[in-house]
């Protein structure tokens, strides 16, 4: 039997082309051969760049370490392979969709239980295997009263919406150039003076608003399809179907969390984005790869354990009343009354 070491080399190439991660790690150890060829015979560019971070130290994963070297402050970041692939064909099978490649590959193929360098594993698949350990999605109560359900299940694969005036639409798709210090581009669709990089985002939502260019006439009845422009006469509507991650933790009093959705169609699939309850957040990363999600702290996994243990209500007299929730202003908002003033 002839030895694999005398084939041509050519057909090493070709035998190490397709296997998925955990191979081409075994494989990279074989011999000097190997060695030497594993890193170049990759095809799929996914896996070439898993097969590359594999082999970077665990430092400076968002300035954090692994659960072995973290105090108490955070929130052990293992989670099994086994896990992850039965997430990945429960939501696949469930929903009847595939998984953006990016993350997915991540899920189904990484095999250490700690994240590649620079991620975390989002909140969705951490809590799946064992939902009592805790749960990422916000119980609180508006007003007093008695906790919300939970809503986990209902939002791991669900639909979110951006909501624009038509006429400022219209210009997005005829190509208008808007300026980052304009006025008019802030009053008109964004409220983000929490963000640190209001030009960034604006564009980013920008190109997520243009990439969208086909639109269906005005619905009467049943729910709006995906993935296109419900247009009426002063507004239009984008339905798109998203795959919940994370939440996104806002520590301000009456405010509810954010989440952060992964989109699953169109030319933005794979895409991160937040909402805030029903109203759009904002861009946060082009993939997975790029998405840079902080790792749960202590209090944050205390709140997703027991979501009421710190309610704020208790700390009230029970003789005052509470004051009246009010929903935050959407971050894609859309001001009818001042476009007249503005489109000029």
């Amino acid at each position: 039997m002839t030895a694999i070491t005398a084939l041509p080399t050519e057909i090493h190439g070709i035998i190490l082309s397709f296997p998925p991660l955990n191979v081409l790690l075994s494989a990279h150890q074989v011999n000097s051969v190997w060695r030497s060829l594993v890193p170049t015979s990759i095809t799929n560019p996914l896996r070439r760049r898993l097969f590359q971070l594999a082999y970077l130290p665990w430092e400076d994963n968002h300035g954090q370490l692994p659960s072995s070297f973290l105090g108490p402050k955070r929130h052990p970041l293992p989670l099994s392979l086994e896990t992850r692939r039965s997430y990945t064909e429960y939501i696949e099978r469930t929903y009847s969709i595939r998984i953006p490649d990016e993350y997915r590959i991540v899920l189904t193929e990484w095999p250490w239980v700690f994240p590649p360098r620079g991620m975390n594993w989002p909140h969705a698949v951490r809590f799946f295997d064992d939902p009592t350990t805790g749960c990422t999605c916000d119980r609180r109560p508006a007003r007093r009263g008695s906790p919300m359900p939970c809503s986990c299940k209902d939002d791991e694969c669900c639909t979110q919406q951006l909501i624009v005036s038509a006429p400022l639409l219209d210009q997005i798709h005829e190509g208008k150039e808007f300026d980052d210090e304009e006025e008019e581009w802030g009053d008109m669709i964004f409220d983000l003076d929490y963000d640190d990089e209001l030009g960034t985002q604006r564009r980013q939502t920008l190109r997520l608003l243009q990439s969208y260019t086909e639109f269906h006439p005005p619905l009467q009845t049943g729910k709006p399809p995906t993935g296109v422009w419900v247009r009426n006469s002063k507004e239009s509507t984008l339905t798109l179907r998203v795959l919940d991650l994370a939440a996104n933790f806002i520590h301000e009093p009456g405010r509810p969390y954010g989440r952060y959705f992964m989109i699953l169609e169109g030319k933005a699939r794979g895409q991160i984005h937040t909402w805030v309850e029903f109203s759009y957040g904002g861009f946060e990363a082009e993939c997975f790869f790029e998405w840079r999600s902080p790792e749960l702290a202590n209090t944050e996994y205390l709140i997703c354990k027991d979501p009421f243990s710190d309610d704020e209500s208790d700390e009230e007299s029970d003789d005052e009343e509470q004051e009246e929730y009010v929903p935050p202003r959407p971050v894609l908002a859309v001001i009818m009354e001042d476009w007249t003033a503005y489109r000029s």
